[in-house]
């Protein structure tokens, strides 16, 4: 069960897979994180119990980018 910092990817062989990097709560993204899709996407911010919530910054690979509030 992860708790407190650490980190995830989705396959260890795969360097473009998919990946997180940020806090844990009860083996569920809490806190800050950063989780870098294999397509290139990217979301830095908070979360809450697994899901994007408070101020949060999401870029996507076309160049657009959202910084704001998540519920």
């Amino acid at each position: 069960m992860k708790h407190g910092k650490g980190s995830w990817k989705k396959e260890e062989t795969n360097p473009i897979g998919n990946q997180y990097a940020g806090e844990y709560y009860n083996d569920k993204k809490h806190g800050h994180g950063e989780f870098k899709w294999e397509s290139g996407n990217r979301y830095s911010g908070s979360y809450m119990f697994d899901k994007r919530h408070g101020y949060g910054e999401m870029f996507w690979k076309n160049g657009t980018v959202y910084k704001g509030d998540w519920e």
